[in-house]
């Protein structure tokens, strides 16, 4: 069985755990979530 990540979905995941881990807070995780807006 070969089995693999969905590379899309991964990066919306983690687009949404940084953004919810800032807390409202979006200078601290601004370089990260700037990077996965615009990757691939």
């Amino acid at each position: 069985m070969i089995q693999r990540a969905s590379i899309g979905a991964l990066r919306e995941l983690m687009l949404f755990l940084a953004k919810d881990c800032c807390g409202g807070r979006a200078e601290l995780c601004e370089p990260l979530i700037a990077e996965l807006s615009h990757c691939c």
